[in-house]
C-alpha cells in the first residue's frame, strides 16, 4: 500500500509560527486532526510547546499519551537579515518545515517512502488532476476579484497579472488534456482499421 503525504497529519514550523508558539515559550498549540485525514481512520491530537532548543510534542494515539522531543534550528533567511526556523527530522537529521506522522512518530517526508497523490495517477488521471486544480485555482482567484483593483494608472495590477497567469495555466493544461484525449481515439481507430493487402 502506497502511502500518500496529502493524507497524513502533518505539523509544520509556519503553523506553528503563526500562532506565536516560538515567540512566547508559555505558549502552546493544541492540534485536532480529523479523522478523515488519517489513513487508518484513528484519532490524534496533539500539544506542541516550544522552548530555545526545539519543540516538545505531546500527543494521544490509539488512547495512549507520548511525548516526542523535536530540535529547531534557526536557518539564515536567503532573502536578507534575520533567520527562519527549521525542523530537525529525528530519524534522518535533516532540515524541513513539516514533520509527517507515521508510525507513531513525527518525522520528515525523507524518513519513509511516501508519494504525492499526483505521483500515484496514471497518464490520464493525471492531466485530469492538473486540469481541475488550475480550474480551483483561478476560481479561488475570481473570487477574490472584488476585493482587488485589476487596473491602476491605466496598467494592469499584480493581482489582475496573476490572474492572467491562472487563466493561461487552465488553459493550457484543457489543451493538454484535448490532446491525449484525441491521440487516444486516434490510435484506437488506427487499430480498427484493417491493413491493406496492396
Amino acid at each position: 500500500m502506497k502511502i500518500v503525504i496529502e493524507n497524513l497529519p502533518a505539523l509544520s514550523v509556519w503553523g506553528l509560527c503563526r500562532v506565536g508558539v516560538f515567540r512566547d515559550a508559555r505558549r502552546a498549540a493544541v492540534i485536532q486532526w480529523e479523522q478523515e485525514t488519517m489513513p487508518t481512520r484513528r484519532e490524534l491530537s496533539a500539544t506542541v510547546r516550544a522552548d530555545a532548543d526545539g519543540v516538545t510534542i505531546e500527543y494521544t494515539h490509539n488512547g495512549r499519551e507520548k511525548t516526542q522531543r523535536v530540535e529547531v534550528r534557526a536557518i539564515p533567511a536567503n532573502l536578507g537579515g534575520g533567520s527562519v526556523p527549521m525542523f530537525v527530522c529525528p530519524e534522518t537529521g535533516r532540515n524541513c518545515r513539516n514533520l509527517y506522522f507515521v508510525g507513531g512518530r513525527f518525522v520528515s517526508r525523507y524518513a519513509f517512502r511516501g508519494f504525492y497523490y499526483a505521483q500515484t495517477l496514471h497518464d490520464e488521471d493525471l492531466i485530469t488532476y492538473r486540469k481541475q486544480a488550475a480550474i480551483d485555482k483561478e476560481t479561488a482567484l475570481m473570487d477574490q476579484t472584488p476585493r482587488h483593483r485589476l487596473s491602476y494608472a491605466g496598467k494592469p495590477t499584480r493581482y489582475a497579472l496573476k490572474l492572467d497567469a491562472a487563466a493561461e495555466n487552465t488553459n493550457r493544461a484543457s489543451k493538454a488534456a484535448n490532446a491525449v484525449y484525441m491521440f487516444k481515439r486516434v490510435g484506437a481507430r488506427r487499430k480498427d482499421t484493417p491493413t491493406p493487402l496492396f
